[in-house]
This record gives C-alpha cells, structure tokens and sequence, in this order.
C-alpha cells in the first residue's frame, strides 16, 4: 500500500515534511501517469537540485522506474515553481524506504483577519453577513488529508502531532468551487482564535479588513473547508463562545461534526443552525469517508442534534434538472420522521471530468435546452449554463422539486405532520439581466424566491506562480 506515496522535505528556515498519497487505489505504476492527475506546466530549471537543499524520499518499490523518474520531475517542477531563489545551504539527497510514516506537527496561525466576505455580495437574498474557516487562506481541507488506517497504517493525533495521515490529491470533495485554492497542508494552516480580536470584528461587521460599522447578524462557519472535524474542535468551541457576546447567529455546513452534548448547547443558546451535506455523491467525496464521515453517519448525527433541540437539517447536493432519486425521496422520509429540514442545494460542476464522475454525462451536453428521454417526465441532457466562475450551473428546476419548496419558505406552523420541510439555496441568471435566486433561510431566517438584478462578480483567479502539485479536476477520460 506504500508504494504510491512519497516525501519530500524543502530545507528553508526550518525542515517542512510532507508525504503525499498518489494513488492508494493501487493502480499499476505502468496504468498511472502523475501528469495527468496533478497540474505540471513545465518546464523546470535543470539547475533545481543544485540550486535548492531537498531531501527526497520515496519507497524501495518504485526504484529505478519510470514512475520515480516521474514524481521526481513533477516535484522539481512543485519545488521550481516556488522557491524564487537558491538555498543558503545546498545539499539534495535522494534515499529510499520499505515504509514512510509521517509525522505532521500543528502550526497555529494568527492572521490579521478573520472573518472573509463572501455570497451575500452577489446574492443579496443571502442571510450570510460573514464567513469563517478555522484555517488560512489557500489551505487544503482535511478532507485531503487522510489517515492511514485503510492502508493499514495505525493513525493517531495527539492534540500536536498528527502520526501516519497523509496529504492525498484526488480524495477531497471533488465538486467543491474552493478546490483549486486548497494549496498548504491542513496542519499548518489552522488558526488559532483569538475571542476579543473575534468579537470585534463580529460587532464592527468587519471582513475582510473592511468595516461595515453593523453588527454581523448570520455568520457562515466553512466558506471554503469543513470546520467540523475534531482537529479543529478548540476553534469551534471558541467561536461559539464569542457568538453568545455578539448575539450572532452561526451557520454551519458540516460533513464531520459528531454529536457532543456541550457543542449542541452551544448552538441553542445562540439560534445558530447546522445543516449536514448529503446526496448522491459519496463517490467524489472519499477523503471524509476514509475519516468514517459517511452519509449514515451524518444522517445520525443530524438526528441526535435535532433530538438535542437544535436547529438541524441537510444541505441535500441535487442534481436539479433531474426529478429527485430514490435515495433522495429516502433522506426526505428520513428528515420528516426526525423533524428535520432539508435545504436543496443544487449541483454545480467545475470540470468536464466531475460532469463524467457525478452525473455520467458529457459537459457539451449538459448545457443547453433540457431534453425528454421519455414519457414519464425524466430529463436527460441539458439544464445547465456556463456561468462567470467557470462552472455549469443548473438553470432549469425539475418541476418536483419546484413542487417540494413551494414558496421556498418552509413550512407553516400548522402544517401536516406528514410534509417535510423542504426548501431551496441557489441562484442563476435567467435573462434580461435578471437573476432568480433561491434562498430557503438555512434553518435561521425565511426568504423565498427573488427575481433581482443580475450582479456581475469578478472572480479571483487561481495563483499564478505558485502551482500545486495536487489538483482534483485534471484527470482524464478516454
């Protein structure tokens, strides 16, 4: 199982050690070609090696092939691309290894600002007034950064250190519209909160650096990485502590957060919401699956919450041009037993390659006028558009999920007991310089549906000189 990962160390101010996970899938060395799955734009100084001090490890098994001849190459590109000058002290070496374990230490950050911008400056109906991740900017998700135990390696974290997880490419949520940002490794990247500098910038509405002079009121917890895995667990509690001052409410989108009775009372004292994601997808999500974050293990985490008293629900991922599938209908059955909401967020996809993962279609096909397959009301290609940000975005709603949100409010306080509450996040132009935007509230407002004003974003565009060496949406199909 170890012979598809390496390390390498880059000898700066201090020794920086990670150890990669290729391809534990085990795909036969001659079957895998690294180029194909990490971004490497070439070419590299032939003077690398001389010119920096690395320490290359890699395992006995892939000596002298083809393949090491490869990751070697690609981490001289990596290394090339983001050292800008030579080393003080230079000295390469290359040895080889039965078995890597990795050893991870924390570092705790102290950024100059916590809390980011985000949708509600282009989807004016959205709640969110601020977000917050519990690490850096360009971080990955622990999501990619797996443990070991499924390839047979015993993994532990010790409050400090993290023994035998490993950076992985290809495992962190491959449809995530953050994924080409996820560059550091986890670890290193987690901030450390400091309450007061929390507090006030909650109460002055600062993000990024920028005062509003307004109290933030609705406050997105993981804009662009999960914050609900025990690693982070302090920044969580620390958070919510710092809510309760302001009277914010918290928004929490999670895959990882299992139920603790001190964190649920959290969320009740402070009318904050946490909206577990499920959907059809586990295939392109298999970093928190390698954590045990299953769909049954969120499903029963949503569960105990609610019976805690918490506002709690799905983010249910749709394909929405399609009428809901048999393991949707289940998850709807499932909430409305549990007095659950689910709030619809509708698939967007950023490759032609996660358009073949997740919904097995073609991305010329998927644009366009949607077309019948049949007589029963089934779609089959069509229903997207390409939208500012690169992505296809779902414009046309299948009419029983138009049915299932109504007015996109949630339901009435004298509803029947047997409807579940089913609403709608999602937003897309439809013409004229008009956008439709759906916004079901997130368990702590209700909004509706809105035809606004189209509002045109300026996307940030992925770095320029630093080029990962992990990148989810470069595969490639035949």
């Amino acid at each position: 199982m170890q012979d598809t990962s390496l390390m390498y160390n880059i000898l700066m101010e201090e020794i920086i050690g990670d150890v990669y996970l290729l391809n534990h899938n085990n795909v036969p060395h001659n079957h895998l070609n690294i180029k194909k799955i990490v971004r490497f734009n070439g070419p590299y100084s032939e003077e690398i090696d001389k010119n920096q001090n690395i320490k290359y490890e890699l395992v006995n098994s892939i000596k002298g092939t083809s393949f090491e001849t490869e990751l070697i190459n690609l981490l001289r590109f990596d290394i090339d691309a983001f050292c800008e000058a030579p080393a003080a002290e230079k000295f390469t070496e290359k040895k080889y290894s039965d078995i890597i374990s990795p050893v991870t230490k924390v570092r705790l950050n102290h950024p100059k600002n916590y809390l980011t911008s985000g949708k509600h400056d282009f989807v004016k109906s959205c709640l969110y007034r601020g977000n917050l991740d519990f690490s850096t900017a360009h971080s990955k998700c622990v999501a990619g950064f797996v443990p070991g135990d499924n390839l047979g390696l015993k993994s532990s974290f010790d409050g400090e250190t993290f023994t035998n997880f490993f950076d992985s490419f290809l495992d962190e949520c491959m449809y995530c519209y953050a994924g080409y940002q996820h560059d550091a490794p986890f670890p290193k990247t987690l901030i450390e909160i400091d309450k007061d500098k929390l507090e006030y910038e909650l109460r002055n509405g600062e993000t990024d650096g920028n005062e509003k002079g307004q109290i933030i009121k609705v406050l997105r917890l993981g804009k662009r990485t999960e914050v609900g895995s025990i690693y982070t667990r302090k920044q969580l509690f620390d958070t919510l502590e710092t809510i309760l001052r302001t009277g914010t409410h918290a928004v929490m989108p999670t895959k990882s957060l299992e139920f603790n009775k001190d964190i649920a009372e959290l969320f009740k004292r402070s009318g904050s919401s946490i909206l577990y994601s499920e959907g059809d997808f586990e295939n392109v999500q298999s970093g928190l699956v390698m954590h045990g974050h299953t769909q049954e293990f969120r499903k029963e985490q949503a569960r105990l919450y609610r019976e805690e008293g918490v506002k709690t629900g799905f983010f249910l991922l749709i394909a929405a041009p399609q009428p809901p599938t048999s393991t949707n209908l289940e998850l709807m059955e499932y909430a409305r037993k549990h007095d659950l909401v689910v709030q619809l967020l509708p698939t967007r996809i950023p490759s032609r390659e996660v358009a073949y993962l997740m919904l097995g279609k073609n991305w010329e096909n998927l644009k366009g006028d949607v077309t019948q397959h049949n007589f029963d009301g089934e779609t089959g290609q069509g229903g997207y558009i390409l939208t500012g940000n690169g992505f296809l975005t779902p414009k046309y709603i299948h009419p029983d999920w138009l049915n299932l949100i109504g007015d996109n409010k949630g339901l009435s306080i004298k509803h029947n007991p047997d409807e579940v509450d089913v609403r709608m996040c999602h937003h897309h132009p439809n013409g004229n310089h008009n956008a439709i935007e759906y916004c079901g509230g997130c368990i702590i407002g209700k909004v509706g549906i809105k035809v606004v004003k189209e509002t045109k974003m300026i996307y940030t565009k992925k770095p320029k000189k630093r080029r990962s060496i992990r990148s989810q949406h470069k595969m490639e199909f035949n």
